[in-house]
């Protein structure tokens, strides 16, 4: 009689265990350290109605997270989206202890019906500290760059003004002395032809 009890206890167990492990899809999810990582499970339509959930592990009632009667419950949300066939549960803030396997599950009568397996991984972020510092470094770079080739440019352009204002400075003298050699030649043409004169006016007398 013990052994016939016992048969019946291992069969109970195994059915159980069948059902958990006899999703039709597995589902692989991807999230880092204190983000938040979406579970979307389809369902098959006719269950539009029924309540939905998310569980871990072998989905007993302590491994429940959150069902669409809830909707919130402390990291975790769901959704269910009827036309579509699809309901849809957040994990929040996650952390290496949630990775690892998941159930979307469908409350029933009877054995529960369970859409998808879900294996979740979840990675670590790099420390706030370090992007803190990258970032500052590349603050600094980009504001030694902004200066430098404003200087650079300032640099050139006097280096041009000062090239005119030489250019035009000896242009200038050259006009002037060309100018004074003009008048000079001028003048010397001029006292040659009086004394030419002069001399004519002499001889006459």
């Amino acid at each position: 009689m013990k052994m016939w009890c016992l048969q019946i206890l291992l069969f109970i167990i195994f059915s159980s265990l069948c059902c958990v492990t006899s999703a039709a899809e597995i589902i692989h999810v991807f999230g880092y350290e204190e983000t938040e990582a979406k579970v979307s499970c389809s369902y098959d339509e006719g269950y539009e109605s029924y309540e939905k959930y998310l569980c871990k592990n072998y989905c007993s009632s302590d491994d429940v997270l959150i069902t669409t009667t809830e909707a919130h419950k402390n990291r975790y949300s769901i959704s269910d989206d009827t036309n579509k066939q699809v309901f849809t549960a957040t994990i929040s803030n996650l952390n290496q202890n949630d990775a690892g396997k998941y159930w979307c599950g469908v409350t029933r009568s009877g054995k529960d019906y369970y859409p998808a397996e879900v294996e979740l991984k979840v990675e670590k972020v790099f420390p706030q500290k370090t992007s803190t510092v990258i970032s500052t470094i590349t603050v600094e770079q980009l504001k030694s760059q902004a200066t430098h080739i404003p200087s650079k440019h300032i640099n050139d352009v006097t280096l041009t003004n000062m090239m005119v204002y030489i250019v035009s400075t000896v242009v200038l003298l050259l006009l002037l002395l060309l100018a004074f050699v003009l008048v000079t030649v001028y003048k010397c043409k001029v006292k040659g032809l009086y004394h030419t004169q002069n001399a004519r006016a002499f001889k006459l007398t």
